[in-house]
């Protein structure tokens, strides 16, 4: 590559020769500046990146003083003799990253190195390094090389205690290994290694590392001599026992998950932490006290139940993740794990809790989702220390009172069984909980007609838009009264009582709930007498329950509150007073709910950074900003979605401007817009005006920023592409999160992908049976290729070059950070019936059929998965124990991470797929969407709400952010069932940029609440 320095004269000394390969580069140049100076310290050399041929004179002068040598990454340096020779003091050489077949012969000549580090070569063989004369070697890397054998002298290095030969070819273990009496630490993954018949002569092992290789059956007899055996990983085989190293007297971590262990019956004398997740395990049983064991994760098996004995031998266990088992009911012995602080039982068909649950006073965080829960114990509520409950995808319709008297602990129980739980107390009103001042006098945001009233005229007062009067009697129920009644209902109790119930929630999880989430329940209003309860909540989700109202006076309990969702209730209200003193809140979601109009005191709630009120039936004049809300008062707002209200228009006025600049998202689609300008779309802001009904294409999205700042994914939808009625393009491209801005290379795909593709179609070569799956793939390779030149201009300080394709301006200034950076991406084209599908990463989409079926369009491109790890390790990466490729990047294949290549590719998988008249939808969802929730049960939820393909979308975002999920989220559905009839004429639609309003009715704007199926436990 030529790079100029000048554009102004020709002579030689203005032109640069660079060569490059992967993240390395070389100038051609006779002074090379590397840094060292005669007045530094020798004693650790770092070269490593240099693009070195030879060792700078320098070193020469001062090899005696050199301790470590780094000479990583240089490809085509020479390490003369004669230099290893002079380093007599040389005890650590690290050669990584040097695409060598063969070892420089002067490495053996550092005869007092202690440390050698070879990793990420391509060596197939060390016959010819002649290492048997580091005698003093304690530590060896061979990690990511090609080797299926080793010399036999390796058997014989008296000191060496570290070895790492992971990521090889090997299939069975070297025999003369087993010699080595003083290995401490023996990492043998990524290799096809099928048994260790004699690994127990390696006396001093305390760890061994044998993930991801072709062990069967029981572990051997052998493993018992390993006497001083402190940790094992071997997960991803195919082991069916472990008890032969049960008995082993130092062990304290043990990961055998991913085998096909069955049973397990034991105990182990000093054992830590115990992971046997995702193995068939039927039973399991600790059969003797471990007190040392701390964390046990038994996950994706299938248990039924444990034995009560078990919780007693394990009493001082912190961490017990039981997911996705098939656990009915928990004994009543969990309450012994006084200790216990993490407890996670999501996705099983538990109907009940234990009362003795309370006694977990240690307890900080409970995961009870996604099972079959119609109440929860009262005892609960004695979990002094719990910060994190979530409960979501459950069957409750109440939370518990508080009990009257603490659990009774388990080995108190009575022999004839578990006594009767003390019934909850009433709960006090709102008066002993502490002042709410003028609870009687809520004020919704409109006028109190009928339930759909539009709101009162702008030159009413808010004094004259008070509608009805709530509040709470001591059942707990919502009960509408009369002022003098609400009064006489909220007078002061006696300072006697108030201490009373002080003291007693004193030793309640109500000064420490931090984090409750209660999605997905069939909750009513009633709820809330509890909920106010929780002084110190930051988190509280209740979305997609039967909430009608929040009371007046509620929010302002919740000083601390900084995430509030209730999407999908039947909100049609806010309390506007509690939103002048939410001075913590930050993300508020109303979405699907039955909101007209928005307090004009949302400005007031001043870190507002979140809000979605999308599908709801908003019909209010922005410009009316002292009544009702406009959104250019919020300056930190960064998300803001009015998507799927068909009714909502907004003018330009002179209240109306521009945009709030610190907007990253700004969802208008289906909103009637009369403006001249919308906010400008950059890598960093997304702007969303299309319908969502676009001829018998229907069309749904949602998406969140997570605990991200900026923007970072990015949608595609190109219903008439290259004009054709019969041709659509949809896309996701998934970028980089970044702490200083968007993502400029998911704006880049999003951008250039359209031209680009275009074009390939036209060079297509039909006579060579060429189809736009080739196209698809071409288009995937040359936008890689563009975005790689357009960084390296950046990089190289050059002048910025239009590229030969046509692109706003802002997308082509890449800088050196994209050049580190990447993204994913999934990109359909639709051509008639004709599906054709293209990714790279793990933004996932399924097709599903009408019958409720559905099957998977894209591949997801796992590093840890056989075939990548091997084309991984061909082109020179590696896979790490985490599962990461380079121990950096969880996808194997993505746009960008150019220092990686080749080992991440940007050839995408493709399929192609013919449409009939029994395929329903598409999904289409980044990886963050699929990590929380099962496809089954997308499936499930986004035919529940087919009817409206936003809503659909939204609910699902809204349960993976229920379910846990804090990173970006993106879900986009295209309802495909009426794509026979194209060539018809269009159905009535409403598209963005109507002069009108949406003629739809009441019926079409509150449709009927539909409940997606529940999972049945019982199949």
């Amino acid at each position: 590559m030529l790079g100029r320095k000048s554009f102004l004269q020709d002579e030689l000394n203005n032109y640069d020769i660079v060569l490059r390969k992967n993240d390395l580069s070389r100038t051609l140049d006779l002074d090379t500046d590397l840094g060292i100076n005669e007045g530094q310290k020798f004693s650790h050399i770092d070269l490593s990146g240099r693009s070195l041929i030879t060792l700078p004179i320098t070193l020469y002068k001062r090899a005696s003083e050199i301790i470590s040598l780094n000479l990583s990454r240089n490809l085509a340096l020479d390490i003369p003799k004669d230099f290893i020779q002079s380093c007599i003091n040389l005890r650590e050489i690290k050669y990584i990253g040097n695409e060598a077949w063969r070892l420089p012969a002067s490495l053996s000549l550092a005869t007092r190195l202690t440390y050698l580090d070879i990793s990420n070569n391509r060596l197939e063989n060390l016959d010819h390094a002649e290492l048997h004369n580091l005698h003093g070697l304690i530590s060896l890397k061979i990690t990511n090389n090609k080797l299926s054998t080793l010399p036999a002298y390796f058997g014989d290095f008296p000191l060496l205690r570290s070895l790492n030969i992971s990521s090889n070819s090997f299939t069975c273990f070297p025999e003369f290994l087993y010699n080595l009496r003083s290995l401490v630490d023996l990492d043998i993954s990524f290799n096809k290694i099928t048994e260790l018949s004699n690994i127990g002569r390696l006396k001093t092992l305390e760890r061994l590392w044998v993930t991801n290789n072709g062990l069967h059956g029981p572990l051997g007899e052998t493993f018992r001599d390993l006497v001083n055996l402190k940790e094992i990983d071997a997960r991803f085989n195919s082991i069916t026992s472990i008890d032969n190293i049960t008995q082993l007297p130092r062990l304290e971590h043990l990961m055998v998950g991913h085998n096909t262990v069955s049973t397990f019956s034991g105990f182990f004398p000093k054992l830590r932490t115990f992971t046997l997740d995702h193995c068939p395990v039927t039973e399991f049983d600790i059969t003797n006290p471990v007190p040392t064991l701390t964390s046990l994760n038994i996950a994706s098996a299938k248990l039924v139940q444990f034995k009560d004995s078990l919780f007693t031998n394990i009493p001082n266990l912190t961490k017990l993740i039981l997911n996705k088992n098939h656990f009915v009911t928990l004994s009543p012995y969990i309450g012994t794990l006084r200790k216990l602080e993490h407890f996670s039982i999501a996705k099983n068909p538990l109907s009940t809790l234990p009362p003795s649950i309370g006694c977990l006073q240690e307890l900080k965080n409970l995961n009870l989702r996604e099972c079959n829960l119609s109440k929860l114990p009262a005892e609960l509520w004695y979990c002094c220390k719990l910060e994190t409950l979530n409960v979501s995808s459950n069957l409750l319709d109440s939370f518990p009172k508080v009990s009257d008297s603490p659990p009774v602990p388990p080995n108190e129980l009575p022999v004839n069984g578990t006594p009767a739980t003390t019934p909850g107390i009433s709960s006090p009103n709102f008066e002993e909980l502490g002042k709410l001042e003028d609870f009687e006098t809520r004020r919704p945001s409109y006028a109190s007609g009928g339930l759909l009233s539009v709101g009162s005229s702008p030159s009413n007062s808010y004094t004259n838009r008070q509608g009805s009067v709530v509040s709470f009697n001591n059942a707990g129920s919502i009960a509408r009264k009369s002022s003098s009644a609400s009064r006489a209902a909220t007078e002061p109790s006696s300072s006697r009582k108030d201490s009373s119930f002080s003291q007693r929630m004193s030793l309640t999880f109500a000064a420490s709930l931090r984090h409750l989430y209660l999605a997905d329940n069939q909750l009513e209003d009633d709820i809330f007498q509890q909920l106010a309860l929780l002084v110190e909540l930051r988190i509280l989700n209740l979305s997609y329950n039967e909430i009608t109202e929040l009371p007046q006076g509620l929010i302002r309990r919740w000083q601390s509150l900084v995430e509030l969702y209730v999407s999908g209730n039947q909100l049609s209200w806010l309390p506007s007073d509690d939103l002048e003193e939410s001075s913590s809140l930050k993300v508020l979601h109303l979405n699907a709910n039955k909101f007209q109009v928005l307090p004009a005191e949302l400005c007031k709630v001043n870190r507002l950074a979140i809000l979605d009120v999308g599908s709801n039936s908003l019909k209010y004049n922005v410009s009316n900003w002292p009544y009702d809300w406009n959104w250019n008062w919020n300056r930190n707002l960064k998300y803001l979605n009015f998507s799927g209200n068909k009714r909502f228009e907004i003018k330009p006025t002179a209240a109306y401007t521009s945009g709030n600049p610190a907007t990253h998202v700004l969802g208008l689609m289906d909103v009637t817009l009369t403006i001249p300008t919308i906010p400008d779309q950059t890598e960093d802001r997304r702007v969303r005006t299309s319908a969502s009904l676009s001829g018998t294409l229907s069309y749904g999205m949602a998406d969140s920023l997570g605990r991200s700042e900026h923007l970072s994914t990015v949608d595609m939808l190109v219903t008439r592409f290259r004009g054709n009625n019969y041709e659509t393009i949809l896309g996701l491209f998934d970028g980089q999160s970044s702490h200083s801005g968007g993502s400029r290379i998911a704006k880049y795909l999003q951008e250039h992908f359209t031209a680009m593709f275009a074009e390939e179609l036209k060079k297509l070569r039909n006579s060579g049976g060429e189809s736009p799956l080739d196209a698809l793939r071409r288009t995937f390779l040359g936008l890689n290729k563009d975005m790689a030149t357009a960084a390296q201009r950046s990089m190289d300080e050059r002048e910025q070059r239009h590229l030969d394709r046509a692109g706003p301006p802002s997308s082509k200034h890449l800088t050196p950070d994209d050049y580190n950076s990447g993204g994913v991406a999934t990109v359909m084209y639709l051509h008639n019936m004709e599906l054709y599908v293209a990714n790279v990463g793990d933004a996932q989409a399924v097709l599903v059929h009408s019958n409720g079926d559905f099957k998977f369009l894209t591949n997801n491109h796992d590093p840890a998965e056989e075939s990548e790890r091997e084309r991984i390790r061909e082109a020179g990466g590696f896979v790490s124990r985490n599962g990461k490729l380079n121990d950096k990047i969880s996808v194997s294949r993505a746009f960008g991470y150019y220092p990686m290549m080749p080992a991440v590719i940007a050839a995408p998988s493709t399929r192609k797929v013919t449409l009939t008249a029994q395929d329903e939808m598409i999904i289409l969802a980044s990886g963050e969407l699929w990590d929380f929730v099962a496809p089954d049960l997308v499936v499930d939820v986004a035919r529940s709400e087919r009817g409206d393909l936003m809503i659909a979308s939204q609910k699902l975002r809204d349960l993976a952010i229920a379910y846990g999920a804090t990173n970006k989220i993106m879900v986009m559905i295209a309802g495909v069932s009426d794509l026979k009839r194209r060539g018809e004429r269009p159905k009535l639609r409403t598209p963005s940029l109507s002069m009108g309003p949406s003629p739809l009715t009441d019926e079409h704007l509150f449709p009927p609440p539909s409940k997606y199926r529940k999972r049945d436990w019982r199949l």
